[in-house]
């Protein structure tokens, strides 16, 4: 049985780690959990059986010498990080460290002492230049009270007698960091559109996922080859403040990270880099850029890439903020969320912090969409009479918990009316116009009862303005989604106390499966929105009443038309260009 002994087991990185070794005691590795905890009640409850608890802080470490001095392993994860807080270093960080190490050197059974550090106990020295990352020859030279602190700590392991390990890791991320960390401010700029971060500033930055970090930890505690022994923890992949808010903004739907700096303005700042705080230096220089290649030397390697665990992140982010108003996690339902602008649509809103149910014939795609997601899949094909009425039936039981219901699904076909097929005809009268008026049904008297504000959002297309030869079915399924959106939002309008909003979207060309599906030639695919700008659009009418939205300049200039040409010029108008685009 080892005896593992862990501090800051409710921080970001401790809790992370303790749930890590219980898994590894799911197992079936004999593992025995030491937690050193100021404030036991913010240990989630099932936790709370299967660790043993030591209530303090430095104040009275003393107290559990003899349970410390029997441990195989010491995880010395917990410090006071927040930046600024001066003095409270010494007596959290260096004090402390100090203590605990003197107790360990009296443990008979110690087989590691790992002590996570920082990269902010090394930073830049004076005249570094900035253009190679940090290694762990690079000399210290710390700039901030935090981390000078954690250097005096790395002083005192390596002083003593102790089986040590120092990992100093990179930019920390992931579900559960602090508000005021890094990436976590860097979202909640780019959210509320700061000016900042439309900036694409060039200096680099290297991060860690939380669960990467903790894999290194437990690694190393197990590397032979690793005692006394310090290490950058990092995924060696820098990336730029600028790409940085430039991929939050992409995951949120907002533009950031586009305005460019002018040349001169970073070799300026590169030069005079000393002269400014850390947080302006990392703007414009690779401060804190270091390589993992010690680590990665001894065979270990990260398994999270950027995209995907700042992805996680954002919609972690976007749930907390909920959690702390008091509201619940919003659940959004979206059919033909497996490809076009149903899965841009899912993607923008699981970086919101929805939880995702998506709807699709396509149960591959479906499931492919969802993974990223961590969404339910619901296959089903909305042609066929017996699917959609168990979709109805899901989406009545589910009604009470539904925030949002995207009704996206679509199919279309070309060619004349005459040559075509009354099962194509049926298909697409019942994927464009029925199911989402029965889906509407399913939802709409939860919603109508409910004191929080409900979501109905229905696709329609710019197609549904006008007639449009060889694709006459198609237009006429649209304009009767259209129709239909208006005439419920006459109805929920007049029903008291009613918080739900109808709002139909009739997007322009779309570059999605749609245009090759239907048989639509797409000569100028350059024109063409993209499946995201539609999304984002979508996206920013939510919670904002009922309305009737015309996504892209083509599809409000067929909406001109339709109103203002008489009908017998626009049938021959659009005749002819329809034929043109067989």
């Amino acid at each position: 049985m080892n005896k593992i002994f862990i501090t800051g087991a409710t921080g970001f990185i401790g809790h992370k780690l303790v749930q890590k070794l219980l898994e590894k005691q799911d197992e079936g590795e004999a593992l025995e959990l030491y937690c050193l905890i100021r404030d036991p009640k913010k240990i989630p409850a099932p936790l709370l059986s299967r660790i043993t608890v030591l209530k303090g802080d430095h104040a009275n470490l003393h107290e559990h010498r003899h349970i410390i001095e029997g441990c195989h392993y010491i995880f010395h994860v917990g410090a006071r990080s927040k930046l600024g807080d001066g003095v409270a270093y010494q007596a959290d960080n260096v004090d402390f460290t100090r203590e605990l190490v003197a107790i360990a050197e009296a443990a008979t059974n110690l087989k590691r002492f790992v002590f996570t550090s920082s990269i902010g106990a090394v930073d830049r020295a004076v005249d570094d230049d900035c253009n190679r990352p940090l290694s762990e020859e690079s000399l210290s030279n710390p700039q901030s009270d935090y981390g000078r602190s954690k250097r005096l700590c790395e002083e005192i392991l390596q002083s003593s007698m102790l089986p040590y390990i120092i990992v100093r890791p990179t930019w920390v991320y992931g579900p559960g960091m602090r508000n005021d960390s890094h990436i976590r401010v860097f979202i909640e700029a780019v959210i509320h559109g700061k000016l900042f971060t439309k900036i694409n500033f060039p200096g680099n930055v290297s991060l860690i996922h939380v669960d990467d970090l903790v894999d290194a930890l437990i690694f190393l505690a197990h590397h032979s080859a690793s005692v006394r022994e310090t290490y950058f923890a990092t995924d060696s992949l820098r990336i730029s403040i600028g790409a940085l808010f430039k991929l939050i903004g992409q995951m949120t739907g907002i533009k950031a990270g586009m305005i460019e700096v002018g040349c001169g303005i970073p070799l300026l700042m590169r030069k005079f880099r000393n002269y400014f705080p850390i947080t302006v230096q990392n703007l414009f220089s690779d401060v804190l850029c270091a390589t993992g290649e010690k680590l990665a030397s001894l065979g270990y390697s990260p398994r999270r890439d950027h995209c995907a665990g700042i992805y996680e992140t954002v919609h972690w982010h976007c749930q907390e903020k909920e959690r702390i108003q008091g509201r619940r996690v919003r659940q959004a339902v979206v059919t033909g969320g497996a490809s076009g602008i149903g899965k841009a649509v899912c993607r923008l809103l699981y970086a919101y912090g929805y939880e995702i149910t998506i709807i699709d014939r396509d149960i591959q795609m479906a499931q492919e969409a969802a993974y990223p997601l961590n969404a339910q899949v619901y296959a089903a094909d909305l042609s066929v009479d017996a699917e959609i009425n168990q979709v109805v039936q899901y989406l009545q039981d589910r009604a009470g918990e539904i925030d949002v219901l995207v009704n996206n699904a679509g199919v279309g076909k070309r060619g004349c009316f005459s040559d075509s097929n009354p099962q194509d005809v049926w298909a697409m009268m019942k994927v464009n116009c029925i199911a989402p008026m029965l889906a509407t049904r399913a939802v709409l008297e939860s919603f109508l009862q409910s004191a929080q504000t409900k979501t109905i959002i229905n696709v329609a297309s710019s197609a549904a303005y006008q007639p449009l030869p060889y694709m006459a079915v198609y237009a006429a399924s649209k304009a009767s989604l259209l129709s239909f959106s208006d005439a419920i939002t006459g109805e929920c309008m007049r029903s008291k106390g009613s918080h739900v909003e109808i709002i139909s979207v009739s997007p322009s060309g779309t570059a999605t499966n749609f245009q090759l599906s239907a048989g639509v030639k797409n000569e100028d695919a350059g024109k063409l929105l993209s499946a995201e700008e539609v999304a984002s659009v979508i996206f920013a009418f939510i919670g904002r009443g009922s309305r009737s939205v015309i996504i892209g300049t083509s599809g409000k200039g067929m909406a001109v038309i339709a109103r203002l040409l008489p009908k017998k010029m626009q049938i021959l108008l659009w005749e002819k260009l329809m034929r043109a685009l067989r």
